[in-house]
């Protein structure tokens, strides 16, 4: 007898009837992210999420890691219709969800993608317990879902007291990027945020607008982060004058133990570095941010430096006493053929130095 492959009714059927088993299932992970997997997954629209499925994992699950294509989410949620759960308001949909994961691309370049996502992503997140305390969102060009799903997020009142880890990873345009929906949302969770990575890639370089006038928005200079320990920021293809202008938003942190910076092709002058380190090391009086506490716990710094010297390290070991690992990336080391790094090391590390770790 010849086995006939399965019609798209009886492949949804066999998944629907197996995720309905998976009652004590606590993470799931659903990748349908690239062109060609949109092709070979779109005809059969298989709505991992909606209520007929969910419900049978929907109080055992704690990580949810969805890395999807803008046309498939609509699908992979289920019908409008479908998006109630039995029994239960839409607050209590994933009420032990502790880690969501959300990375986003378009399958076809063409596609507008915002208008698509706005109401399943708005569920979905509206629909997280008060136990997630990890938030990861990454975006591909050409879309905003993570500023306006933010948004609804603060508008609708809705809190998360444990979040305490928020990823963002998404394109800049500086026509149309609003940090306000952001902002919002960072206040709202300031008192329980300890890890904070914040990546942004320029679409298109022609329009930024000055590095101080960038870092003199709200986002930069309102927020208290007062718990905030481990910072990452990526900033890719933004001009070298920036650097110097995150300063103060980098020091409004006084619990902050880890702080790494990815500048890309653009890297750290000895000046701007100096600026950084004098910053941490000496406050201005006359600064209505008082930074000098906010680097003396650092264990942990990663730059990328346009040349390397010997004053570096001592720049570094000076202003920081309490680091343990340092990551330089740089191009150069000056001056030209200056062969010996040891002899760069020996009058640095010393028994009272707490420096463990060094990665050139």
């Amino acid at each position: 007898m010849t086995n006939l492959p399965l019609t798209t009714k009886q492949l949804v059927d066999n998944l629907t009837t197996i995720l309905n088993g998976l009652t004590a299932l606590k993470v799931l992970k659903i990748e349908i992210i690239s062109p060609d997997d949109h092709v070979v997954c779109s005809p059969v629209n298989i709505p991992f999420l909606n209520c007929s499925c969910r419900d049978s994992f929907a109080s055992s699950l704690t990580e949810l890691d969805l890395k999807l294509s803008v046309e498939d989410l609509p699908s992979i949620m289920g019908s409008t219709s479908d998006r109630g759960t039995q029994g239960r308001s839409n607050s209590e949909i994933l009420p032990n969800l502790e880690i969501l994961r959300l990375t986003l691309e378009q399958a076809d370049k063409s596609t507008l993608g915002d208008p698509l996502i706005a109401s399943p992503l708005v569920f979905l997140i509206s629909g997280c317990g008060r136990k997630l305390h990890t938030i990861s969102l990454n975006t591909g060009r050409g879309l905003n879902p993570s500023t306006g799903l933010l948004e609804h997020v603060s508008k609708s009142g809705i809190k998360f007291p444990l979040l305490s880890t928020l990823r963002l990873r998404q394109f800049y345009r500086s026509a149309t990027t609003d940090f306000t929906r952001l902002l919002h949302f960072l206040k709202d969770h300031a008192g329980s945020t300890r890890h904070l990575q914040f990546h942004l890639t320029v679409e298109d370089a022609s329009n930024l607008p000055s590095g101080e006038i960038f870092f003199s928005h709200p986002m930069f200079t309102q927020i208290p982060l007062p718990l905030l320990e481990h910072l990452e920021m990526e900033f890719y293809y933004f001009p070298s004058d920036y650097l110097p202008h995150m300063v103060p938003f980098l020091a409004r942190s006084p619990q902050l133990r880890f702080l790494a910076i990815d500048s890309g092709h653009e890297r750290w002058s000895s000046a701007n570095l100096s600026t950084l380190v004098q910053c941490l090391k000496v406050p201005d009086p006359a600064s209505s941010i008082q930074v000098s506490r906010a680097f003396n716990g650092l264990t942990y710094l990663e730059l990328r430096l346009e040349i390397f010297r010997a004053s570096v390290l001592s720049l570094i070991y000076e202003g920081l006493p309490c680091l343990e690992i340092l990551r330089l990336h740089f191009f150069t080391v000056s001056p030209v053929g200056y062969g010996n790094i040891h002899d760069v090391f020996v009058p640095l590390v010393s028994p009272s130095s707490s420096a463990g770790y060094w990665k050139l």
